[in-house]
């Protein structure tokens, strides 16, 4: 799914597939950021999906911190590769 993309959509598909996990970064009891990944025991790959972070939050170093929390989680899972194709993009607004 490319970017801009229907936020809905997004959801039904992320959520609906048992191979997906979801982290979340926390601040005060507040999701402040979230992490997707997708692990493919059968063929030992992972996949980092998404990376989100609320604007509030951002340039402190969160996002990198996700990405090395889902890497160490891949090895755990005896993943021989992990892919990422994360890409930056700073004006996200849901749609309704």
């Amino acid at each position: 799914m490319k970017y801009p993309f229907k936020f809905k959509n997004w959801v039904a598909l992320t959520y609906s597939n048992d191979d997906i996990d979801s982290y979340v970064i926390k601040s005060d009891d507040w999701i402040v950021g979230m992490g997707n990944m997708m692990v493919s025991e059968d063929i030992k790959r992972a996949h980092a999906l998404h990376i989100f972070i609320d604007p509030k939050f951002r340039h402190k170093g969160l996002a990198t911190q996700m990405l090395e929390f889902l890497e160490k989680k891949a090895s755990y899972c005896f993943c021989d590769f992990f892919h990422n194709s994360l890409v930056e993009v700073s004006n996200f607004k849901p749609e309704p």
